[in-house]
C-alpha cells in the first residue's frame, strides 16, 4: 500500500455496503483498498483507516498509532451501544467522525467519544434512499404490495420472539394480499438461532416470504418495500428518506432490557410510527398502513429533516469521500493535528492465552 493512501475496513460483511460508495467516490484520487479484518490491514502505511463502528478501535490503536482512524457510522440508533463500550478514551474517541445531525455528535460528547474532528457529511449508507433508486424486483406478483419486517437483535426490544413463525400470519391477517421480506438484523442468526429457524422454515413453505441473508445491504429491500415493519432498529429512521408508512411493535419488555434509553430515538420519536402494544391489532395496523400511506407523511419528514438536515441530497458518499481526500492532503502537508494517541491497557489473560496481543474479538454494536 502506498503512502497517501486509505484503508477501509469492513469486519462485519453487512458493512461493505456503508463502505464502497465511499470507495467508487473517491475515485483515483487516492489509492484505496478494502479489507475483512485487521491482521490483513496491518502493518501497513496508509494515514488513514476508514471503518463503520467502534469494533476493534483499541485494536487499530495498538497495532497502528499513527494512523487516523475514521468512523462512518453504519447505525443511527444507538441502543445503549456507546454505554457498553470501555470506559477509557482509547476504546471510545476516534480521530473523526461522520455525523448527520448535531443531536448525534452531542450524544458521542456525553458519553466521552468526540473526537478531534466531527464531520458533518451525513451516511452513506442514505444516498440510495435519498436517490430514490430503481425498486428491486422479489419475485412477488406484480403490484403485490410488500412489506418489509427488520427486526433489531435486542431480546427485551426485539418483536421477533413475540411474532415468530407467525409473523406472516400477523401481517397479512390470513388475506394473502401482502408479500414479505424477512431481514434479521446480522446477529440474529449466531444469537436468536430459533428465530432464525422459524423464518427459514417459513420462507421454504410460502412463495410470498422472501428471507433476505442477512448479511446482505438492507437498502434494495427497502426501496423495495411500501411498509416497513420493526420494533427498535435503526432501519426505522433509514425508511425515513422514502417516506413511507411504518408500523413498530413494542416488546412489553422492552422497559426491563438493559439496552433500553427512554431518551434514544425509537423510543422517544415513537409517533414516528405506528406503534402496536397488541400483537392481535398488527393485522389491521398494517393494513391500514397500506391503504393510507399518506397517513403520519408530515410527522416523519420533521423527524427526517431533524435527522438528516440538509444531507438528503443522496451525495453523502462523495462529501466523505472529499473529507477524506482533503484529510490525507492536510496529512501529507502536516497541517493535520496528529493521530489521538492514549494509553492502551495490557492484554488480558484471555487474549495473552490465546496467542493475540488484546481481547477485542467480540462483536460490538455501538456506531
Amino acid at each position: 500500500m502506498t503512502r497517501g493512501g486509505v484503508t477501509f475496513l469492513s469486519i462485519d460483511g453487512f458493512h461493505s455496503a456503508v463502505l464502497r460508495p465511499i470507495m467508487d467516490a473517491i475515485d483515483d484520487r487516492l489509492p484505496v483498498r478494502l479489507v475483512a479484518d485487521v491482521p490483513s490491514a496491518l502493518p501497513f502505511e496508509a494515514p488513514v483507516i476508514v471503518v463503520p463502528s467502534h469494533r476493534q478501535l483499541e485494536r487499530l490503536r495498538r497495532r497502528s498509532p499513527d494512523s487516523w482512524l475514521v468512523n462512518v457510522r453504519h447505525g443511527l440508533v444507538a441502543k445503549g451501544g456507546l454505554d457498553k463500550l470501555k470506559d477509557r478514551p482509547s476504546a471510545r474517541r476516534f480521530d473523526a467522525v461522520c455525523f448527520g445531525d448535531l443531536a448525534s455528535e452531542e450524544r458521542y460528547r456525553v458519553h466521552g467519544a468526540a473526537p478531534q474532528e466531527a464531520w458533518q457529511t451525513g451516511y452513506s449508507q442514505m444516498d440510495p434512499l435519498f436517490r430514490r433508486d430503481a425498486r428491486p424486483e422479489l419475485g412477488f406478483p406484480p403490484g403485490l404490495p410488500v412489506v418489509l419486517y427488520a427486526p433489531t437483535w435486542n431480546p427485551g426490544l426485539s418483536s421477533a420472539g413475540l411474532l415468530g413463525g407467525r409473523v406472516m400470519d400477523l401481517v397479512s391477517g390470513g388475506m394473502r394480499d401482502v408479500g414479505l421480506v424477512i431481514k434479521p438484523h446480522p446477529t440474529i442468526p449466531r444469537w436468536q438461532p430459533d428465530w432464525w429457524a422459524a423464518w427459514q422454515a417459513l420462507s421454504v413453505a410460502d412463495p410470498l416470504v422472501h428471507l433476505a441473508d442477512p448479511l446482505e445491504d438492507i437498502t434494495p429491500l427497502m426501496l423495495a418495500s411500501d411498509v416497513l415493519l420493526s420494533d427498535a432498529s435503526s432501519t426505522i429512521f433509514e425508511f425515513l428518506a422514502l417516506d413511507r408508512p411504518i408500523v413498530v411493535v413494542t416488546n412489553p419488555a422492552a422497559t426491563s432490557d438493559p439496552d433500553y434509553d427512554p431518551a434514544d430515538l425509537p423510543w422517544s420519536w415513537r409517533d414516528v410510527a405506528d406503534d402496536v402494544t397488541d400483537i392481535a391489532g398488527l393485522p389491521a395496523t398494517i393494513r391500514g398502513a397500506i391503504a393510507h400511506p399518506e397517513a403520519r407523511s408530515d410527522r416523519r419528514r420533521v423527524y427526517r429533516d431533524r435527522l438528516f438536515g440538509p444531507f438528503q441530497d443522496g451525495r453523502n458518499a462523495e462529501r466523505i469521500a472529499d473529507r477524506l481526500v482533503d484529510l490525507v492532503k492536510r496529512i501529507e502537508l502536516g497541517s493535520a493535528p496528529p493521530a489521538l494517541r492514549f494509553e492502551l491497557p495490557p492484554p488480558s489473560r484471555w487474549a495473552v492465552a490465546h496467542g493475540e496481543d488484546d481481547d477485542e474479538s467480540a462483536w460490538s454494536p455501538a456506531t
